[in-house]
């Protein structure tokens, strides 16, 4: 009857590190799809390198680097987001806004199941 105990216990754990383990990308997935589904113009605020570089667009909304290929972006760049084209424009001394390029963001995965097993 210990044993028996001792094996469910230990399966119990393992069922609940897996479960961490699985949803630790969750947030990281659902901010990809949030910003790959909007059409927005914005300036970047800041960029904080992390367990994932965070692009902020404003206090609170940010988009992860990691999703981007393309010119690099700096803090104070504006962009207008289209689909998954991201133009990228530069603000002069005077005011006025010169483009710099287009980048583009990677198309997310359809589940998120996919997205963790990297299942193309």
């Amino acid at each position: 009857m210990k044993k028996n105990l001792r094996k469910i216990w230990a399966v119990l754990i393992v069922f609940i590190f897996f479960g961490f383990i699985y949803n630790s990308k969750r947030e990281f997935y659902e901010n990809n799809v949030a910003f790959y589904n909007k059409n927005l113009n914005g300036n970047i605020l800041k960029i904080v390198n992390g367990r994932g570089t965070k692009v902020y667009y404003s206090a609170e909304n940010y988009f992860y680097l990691d999703f981007y290929k393309g010119i690099k972006l700096e803090d104070g760049n504006s962009f207008q987001k289209t689909d998954n084209d991201l133009k990228i424009y530069k603000k002069t001394t005077d005011g006025k806004l010169i483009f710099k390029g287009v980048g583009e963001m990677e198309k997310p995965q359809e589940t998120y199941f996919k997205f963790f097993f990297n299942l193309y």
